[in-house]
C-alpha cells in the first residue's frame, strides 16, 4: 500500500503539474515544503472557500436542469415502450434484490473512488503512524507536512468526487437522489473546509472519519454489486425456482391438476374454479417467496451493511463534534467561537443525516414499522434527555424546572379540554375564540391533528381492546403506551375508521386548517416557538429548543399515553367491572384529569369525563 501511494501521490502531482502549466506560483503546493509553514492549513482553506460555495451554486443549478431533462427523456422512452420496459422489469426480478440493478460503470466508479479514500488513508498512515492513536483533539499547529496537505485537500478533492457522483448518477438513470445523497454532497466538503479554516483540533478525526467511512462505504457498493453480477448468471441459467423450493412447487402443482381431474369425474365447476384458483395462488405466492429468497445473498448483506454504516458514519461525526464542543482547548484559541460555530453546525446536519439514514434503513428492512415516526421518537427521546441535561447544569435550573411544568400543564390542556372533550366527544360547545384558542395549544402539545386524533379516539371508543381498538391493550403494556405510534396500523383498525363518521370535524374551519398544515404547523408551534422564546428570554434558541420543547413535548406525550395504557391495566372498576378501563389517580395527575376513565368509557359524553368534582376527582380540565 505504501508503494501504491507513492506511485499514484508521483503520478498525480506530475498530471497536476502539466494541466496547470508548470508555473511555480501556481505548482508550489505541490511541493512538500510548502506544507511546512503551520498556517498553510487555513491560508489554502480560505482561498478554497470561495470556489466550494460557487461550486456549491452550480451543483444545485446543475443537479436541478439535469434531473428535469433525464426525467423528460424518461418520460418520451417509457411512452414509445412501456409494455416492453413492464416485461423487462417483471423478468429482473428474478435476479436481482430489492433495490435497483447495480451499474457495472457506477461500480467501476466506486472502485476507484474507493481506491483513492484508501491512498489518502495511508498516506496519513505513512506520514504520521500516531495519527489514529493520536488523542481526539490535536492542534493543526502539530501536524506534520503530508497530514497538513492531505487535511487541507480533502474538502475540494471530496467535493469535485462528489459532484462526478452526482452526475454520473443522473446519467446511469441512477434510483432518484435523495436528500442525504445531495445534503451530504453538499454539506460536508463545506463544513470541512470550514473547520479546516477556523484550526478546529478535531479536524483530523473528522478527515479520517471521512476517508474511512467513504473508502469503507464504496467497497461495500462494489462488493455488493461484484457479488450481483456473479450471482445473475446462474439465475438466469437456472430460470426456475431452486431446489429448496421445488418441491413445495411441484407438490401444489399437482394438487392443482388433481383439483381439474375431480371437476372431470363430476364434482361441481364452482367448487372446482375456486379451488383451482386458490392452489394457483398458492402457487404463485410459493414462487414470489421463493425469489425473494434468491434475491437475499451476499448482494443484500453488503448493501445492509453500506445503510448500516452511513447510518453509524453520522452517529461517529456528530460525537465528534459534540466532544469538539468541549474541547479545553478550543477555549484558549483566537477564533474560537467559529470553531463553536462549526461544531454546532455538524452536529445539526450530522443529526438531520442520520435521522434521514435511519428512516430509510428501517423502512427498507422493518416494513412493519412506521419508520418517519419510529425515528422521529427515537431522536426528540434523544433530545429531551439533552434537555434534562441543560435544564440541571443551568443555574437557573429550579426556574426553568416550573417553567418547563407550566408548558406542560397548558399544553395538556390542548388535548384534554379540545382534541378530547371538545371536538372527539363534542361533549360542550365552544364559540369561535375558545375554539382558536384550543386549536394552538393543541398544535402546542403536537400529538397529530385534530382531525386524526379524534378519529382514532372515536374508533377507540367504538372498539375498546378489540382488534380494531388502534390502542388495544390486549396487544400489552408497551403497545397501548406507544408501540401503537411505531407500528404500522392492522387492517382492522383502517377499515373501522373508514366507518367511523367524522364529517362534524370537517365542517370545523380550525380543525380543516389545522389539518391542511400539518406537520409543519404542529412542529412550529411546539419546537421552534418555545426556540423563540428561549432566545429571547435566555439568550439561547437552543435551550428553549431542546428544555421547553423536547423535554416537555416528550413529558406531555408520556402523560397522554398513560390513558391508554396505565388507566387501561390498574385501577378501580366501579362503574363497568367486566371492562379494562379503570379508575387511576396517577393517570389523572399526570394527564390533567383524564384517569377517570371507568367512568368515562361508561359515559364518553360528560364533558367532565368523572364522577366527582374539580378537588374530588382531580380534575383541573373540568374548570
Amino acid at each position: 500500500m505504501a508503494l501504491l501511494t507513492e506511485i499514484a501521490a508521483l503520478w498525480v502531482r506530475d498530471l497536476l503539474r502539466r494541466t496547470l502549466g508548470g508555473r511555480p506560483e501556481q505548482t508550489a503546493w505541490l511541493h512538500l515544503g510548502y506544507w511546512e509553514d503551520p498556517r498553510r492549513s487555513s491560508q489554502v482553506a480560505a482561498f478554497c472557500s470561495r470556489y466550494l460555495w460557487a461550486g456549491a451554486v452550480v451543483y444545485l443549478a446543475t443537479l436541478v436542469s439535469l434531473s428535469l431533462l433525464f426525467k423528460s427523456a424518461k418520460r418520451m422512452k417509457n411512452a414509445h415502450g412501456q409494455q416492453a420496459h413492464a416485461d423487462g422489469k417483471r423478468d429482473s426480478k428474478r435476479c436481482s434484490a430489492p433495490g435497483s440493478t447495480p451499474s457495472l460503470v457506477y461500480m467501476i466508479w466506486n472502485a476507484v473512488v474507493s481506491f483513492v479514500a484508501f491512498l489518502a488513508l495511508s498516506a496519513l498512515v505513512k506520514e504520521d503512524a500516531s495519527t489514529f492513536l493520536s488523542p481526539l483533539f490535536r492542534l493543526p499547529s502539530n501536524y506534520r507536512p503530508v497530514t497538513r496537505a492531505v487535511v487541507s485537500l480533502v474538502a475540494p478533492g471530496t467535493f469535485a468526487f462528489f459532484f462526478a457522483d452526482t452526475l454520473l448518477c443522473l446519467a446511469l438513470e441512477r434510483p432518484r437522489l435523495t436528500f442525504t445523497h445531495v445534503a451530504g454532497h453538499l454539506y460536508f466538503p463545506l463544513f470541512l473546509n470550514y473547520c479546516v479554516e477556523t484550526g478546529l483540533s478535531a479536524v483530523h478525526t473528522l478527515v479520517l472519519l471521512h476517508l474511512a467511512g467513504l473508502a469503507l462505504g464504496r467497497a461495500l457498493a462494489v462488493s455488493s454489486a461484484a457479488a450481483f453480477f456473479v450471482a445473475a448468471p446462474f439465475a438466469r441459467r437456472e430460470g426456475e425456482p431452486r431446489s429448496a423450493a421445488k418441491g413445495v412447487l411441484a407438490e401444489q402443482r399437482n394438487r392443482a391438476s388433481e383439483s381439474t381431474h375431480k371437476h372431470q369425474r363430476g364434482e361441481s365447476k364452482r367448487a372446482c374454479e375456486e379451488r383451482a384458483s386458490s392452489e394457483k395462488g398458492e402457487v404463485s405466492s410459493a414462487a414470489e417467496k421463493e425469489r425473494e429468497t434468491d434475491d437475499r445473498g451476499l448482494w443484500a448483506f453488503f448493501t445492509w451493511c453500506e445503510r448500516v454504516l452511513e447510518v453509524m458514519q453520522s452517529w461517529v461525526t456528530a460525537a465528534v463534534c459534540c466532544c469538539a464542543l468541549y474541547d479545553p482547548t478550543t477555549g484558549l484559541l483566537a477564533g474560537a467561537s467559529s470553531m463553536w460555530t462549526a461544531c454546532k453546525w455538524g452536529v445539526s446536519m450530522e443529526t438531520l443525516l442520520s435521522y434521514y439514514s435511519m428512516s430509510m434503513y428501517l423502512s427498507h428492512y422493518h416494513k412493519e414499522l412506521r419508520a418517519f415516526m419510529f425515528t422521529f421518537l427515537v431522536y426528540f427521546h434523544m433530545f429531551a434527555f439533552v434537555g434534562v441535561l441543560m435544564l440541571l447544569s443551568h443555574r437557573s435550573a429550579w426556574h426553568l424546572f416550573f417553567e418547563v411544568i407550566g408548558f406542560y400543564m397548558v399544553g395538556g390542556l390542548g388535548i384534554t379540554c379540545g382534541a378530547h372533550r371538545l371536538w372527539a366527544h363534542r361533549s360542550y360547545k365552544a364559540a369561535l375564540p375558545w375554539r382558536i384558542s384550543m386549536l394552538i395549544l393543541n398544535s402546542f402539545a403536537n400529538q397529530g391533528s385534530i382531525y386524526h386524533w379524534s378519529r382514532d379516539h372515536r374508533v377507540h371508543h367504538k372498539n375498546s381492546d378489540t382488534a380494531s381498538d388502534p390502542y388495544d391493550s390486549s396487544k400489552g403494556f408497551f403497545y397501548c403506551h406507544m408501540g401503537w405510534l411505531l407500528y404500522k396500523k392492522p387492517q382492522e383498525v383502517l377499515i373501522a375508521g373508514k366507518d367511523i363518521d367524522c364529517s362534524d370535524l370537517l365542517e370545523d374551519p380550525c380543525v380543516v386548517i389545522q389539518r391542511k398544515l400539518d406537520p409543519w404547523w404542529n412542529q412550529f408551534f411546539c419546537f421552534v416557538l418555545p426556540g423563540i422564546y428561549g432566545y429571547y428570554v435566555y439568550n439561547s434558541f437552543w435551550l428553549g429548543f431542546f428544555v421547553h420543547g423536547a423535554l416537555r413535548w416528550c413529558m406531555t406525550l408520556h402523560a397522554t399515553w398513560t390513558v391508554n395504557s396505565v388507566a387501561h391495566f390498574w385501577g378501580d372498576r366501579p362503574y363497568a367491572p367486566k371492562t379494562r378501563p379503570s379508575e387511576s389517580i396517577f393517570t389523572s395527575f399526570v394527564a390533567v384529569g383524564e384517569g377517570w376513565h371507568n367512568w368515562h368509557h361508561m359515559y364518553p359524553y360528560d364533558y367532565a369525563a368523572a364522577e366527582g368534582g374539580v378537588f374530588e376527582n382531580y380534575n383541573p380540565s373540568k374548570l
